[in-house]
């Protein structure tokens, strides 16, 4: 297998009043769900709680996410962990590229 690389703010446009979103994960031959998105100013993804670890890489501008008792924001360059079962829901104040990367669950840790 060859090496690959990719300019991972390129590859979702910003779309006025939308949030656009692109599935890595068979591009890449991987199991594990991987995703870019690019948030418009003023958009929003309402609270959910997934079942795996989430990993959000800001690409580009300020993600901020709220969780259920404070918020924290997320800046270009800047990773934050989600610990599985943790209710958070997104919103971009300003336009916003960010990567989603949910874990792998893990046996031994139950």
């Amino acid at each position: 297998m060859t090496e690959t690389k990719l300019a991972l703010a390129s590859l979702v446009p910003y779309r006025d009043y939308q949030i656009a979103s692109r599935s890595l994960a068979r591009r890449l031959g991987i199991t594990l769900p991987l995703a870019v998105y690019a948030m418009a100013a003023g958009e929003t993804i309402s609270t959910e709680t997934a079942s795996r670890t989430r990993l959000l890489q800001c690409l580009d501008g300020v993600l901020t996410v709220d969780f259920t008792d404070h918020s924290t924001t997320v800046e270009s360059g800047t990773l934050l962990v989600i610990p599985a079962g943790t209710p958070h829901a997104l919103r971009a104040a300003q336009p916003c590229k960010f990567m989603q990367i949910e874990s792998e669950e893990r046996d031994d840790l139950h």
